[in-house]
């Protein structure tokens, strides 16, 4: 009875062992292929197509690689600078993004992903045509203690007037 149940830990042991190989091995899997073809992008002087991969692999990486529940202002706005140029491509945008950050806030910690989901929220819940300019503009500053951050477009909004009349 007691070897079997050494026997069944040590098969649980190797089992997980084999989970974290799997798990350490997916993003090499992943990112061996797109450096690839990054660098082949150069080759042919395929600049688009270079920006774009390095893009999708910097959010990739980043996604994979977060283990933390914070990351700096800076990383975050990186983030989001990949994913509006990716997005540009998939929604035929012409999204340009206006960064204004004083520069002590960029060191400062914030959740990870915490501005994703209002840039996501501003191109999801806009009425911008494809193809026509759309411009985005993330403020951040101190204030005391405090990082304000302000995501402000030139979208199309509701006046009270016809939100009451969606309300009803």
């Amino acid at each position: 009875e007691k070897d079997k149940k050494k026997a069944d830990m040590e098969a649980n042991i190797a089992q997980l062992e084999l989970k974290t190989l799997q798990s350490q091995m997916n993003p090499i899997f992943l990112f061996n292929p797109f450096n690839s073809i990054h660098r082949q992008s150069i080759l042919e002087n395929a600049e688009k197509t270079s920006e774009l991969i390095h893009s999708l692999t910097n959010l990739l990486r980043r996604g994979l690689n977060q283990s933390k529940p914070f990351t700096t202002i800076e990383d975050e706005l990186n983030y989001i600078e990949n994913y509006i140029l990716l997005n540009n491509i998939s929604t035929y945008r012409k999204t340009k993004l206006h960064l204004n950050v004083e520069p002590v806030c960029l060191d400062c910690f914030i959740p990870f992903f915490a501005l994703q989901p209002l840039v996501e929220n501003v191109f999801t819940h806009n009425a911008i045509s494809p193809g026509s300019d759309y411009h985005l503009s993330i403020d951040i500053s101190r204030k005391g203690a405090y990082v304000h951050v302000c995501i402000s477009d030139q979208g199309l909004h509701f006046c009270d007037s016809e939100l009451e009349n969606l309300v009803d």
